[in-house]
């Protein structure tokens, strides 16, 4: 058997759900040691986890010209893709060098709808023909895998969920009156917090509206940076609420703010499997969310959080007003949201599922199509 190559979308120091996505690697290269090569496409700081794996590292964009003479050179045979698409011409160049499989592991956001007539024809055709598009495709959630089937068109045997998880952990409850104070939250207040890059697309636009339209003793504090942040502090000073509308900027102590919260907001207009919604239920605090699926796909309405239809205003400031003024709701819903996670979205259930799932090397796959 071959070598394996594990493939970066962005320098090693970008952060965000890359921290993440490295755990797959470090995962890969257990599974077959003294195999694995990771190439970045620019150069950086490798994290430490990262460099000390068993990981050869290489800087090379795969994406450019030379990755096809780049699998030759170091007996590439099988290839691990993050968020790669499901027809490419570059996979049959790598085939032609010697790759046997390519997976492309999904976290990709948002609700494509399915591929119909001609369209539909197309992909069912070149993924038929197995040159170039993947050998095998996992999903992040039940809605990607159904992504894969119905947009991409892949034969479903090839397709395989691996839900998101994260680690376990616990909120220190004592912390609440200090973070407050250090954030300038008033006792009474009741907060909800945001995590996530300050974008539209991630709709804290759409935050600061439904801010608006809340009671003076209801806060948000937003976690992140992005290039809209200063977009977004500008609506909040047009709408008055500036001084309810915290943000903070990019923070590495987001479970320590957690202590100060109550609930939380996630009005992001598409997702893959988020980790934030993942990490507000397992410290109690009860989501609202869009009905998106590629949104709402770990909450369950009234159960474990709140969900309001997409990008309708008025339901989401409901929704919200709702929590902000009660208590026991609160508690019940942030309770179960923590079972919720504690039970089905652990990263230890994450990686046994995806070292189980994943089609290296090339026999296994075809074992499970026989």
């Amino acid at each position: 058997m071959g070598d394996v190559l594990m493939v970066a979308n962005y320098e090693p120091d970008v952060g965000y759900a890359w921290n993440f996505i490295q755990q797959f690697w470090v995962a890969l290269a257990r599974k077959y040691p003294g195999r694995c090569h990771l190439a970045y496409p620019r150069r950086g700081t490798v994290p430490a986890v990262i460099a000390d794996a068993d990981i050869t590292i290489h800087w090379q964009d795969m994406r450019a010209r030379g990755s096809a003479a780049f699998m030759r050179q170091h007996g590439i045979e099988h290839v691990y893709l993050t968020d790669w698409t499901g027809i490419n011409p570059l996979y049959a160049l790598w085939r032609m060098a010697g790759v046997k499989d390519i997976v492309v592991h999904d976290h990709v956001p948002g609700d494509p709808p399915p591929a119909r007539g001609w369209r539909s024809a197309v992909k069912t055709s070149l993924n038929a023909l197995g040159v170039i598009s993947p050998t095998q495709c996992l999903a992040v959630a039940e809605h990607v895998t159904r992504r894969h089937i119905d947009t991409w068109r892949m034969d479903p045997r090839r397709c395989f969920t691996v839900s998101n998880g994260i680690q376990p952990f616990t909120i220190d409850a004592s912390l609440r009156p200090v973070v407050r104070g250090e954030l300038g939250l008033p006792a009474d207040a009741k907060v909800f917090l945001i995590v996530g890059r300050a974008t539209r697309y991630k709709g804290i636009d759409l935050a600061v509206r439904c801010l608006a339209r809340l009671p003076p003793h209801v806060r948000f504090v937003h976690v992140g940076d992005g290039p809209n942040i200063e977009e977004f502090r500008e609506l909040a000073r047009q709408l008055d609420v500036s001084d309810r509308m915290h943000f903070l900027g990019k923070r590495n102590d987001v479970r320590r703010i957690m202590a100060g919260c109550d609930a939380a907001l996630h009005p992001s207009r598409g997702e893959a499997m988020s980790l934030a919604i993942l990490e507000y239920m397992c410290a109690g605090l009860p989501p609202v969310v869009p009905s998106l699926p590629s949104v709402s796909t770990a909450v369950q309405h009234q159960v474990t959080g709140l969900v309001y239809p997409n990008l309708d205003l008025d339901a989401a400031v409901d929704a919200l007003r709702t929590l902000a003024d009660d208590a026991a709701l609160r508690a019940r819903l942030g309770s179960a949201a923590r079972a919720k996670v504690l039970s089905s979205y652990t990263i230890e259930q994450t990686m046994r599922t995806f070292t189980e799932s994943i089609a290296i090397p090339e026999e296994r796959y075809c074992v499970a199509l026989s």
